[in-house]
């Protein structure tokens, strides 16, 4: 191995994974709306890591011409 890979494999990656963010930022943020007040510190940072992960996967996606409309598919789902 040389320490690369494919595009289509890096594209189906960031699809794949940009999918699983925003279901787990949905997760924590009704998480967040129903944790007590020690905890909400810390959800709202992770949240707003993950919006900042989302839009690198946009970044990413729109340099690369990705339709990140794509399904979900078994292992994201999983």
């Amino acid at each position: 191995r040389d320490g690369t890979i494919a595009d289509q494999d890096f594209n189906r990656w960031l699809v794949q994974d940009a999918l699983f963010v925003r279901d787990l930022l949905t997760f924590q943020a009704r998480l967040l709306a129903r944790a007590e007040r020690p905890a909400q510190t810390a959800l709202a940072a992770g949240c707003a890591a993950l919006v900042s992960e989302l839009d690198w996967f946009d970044e990413q996606a729109a340099a690369r011409a990705i339709d990140m409309n794509q399904p979900a598919l078994p292992a994201t789902l999983a």
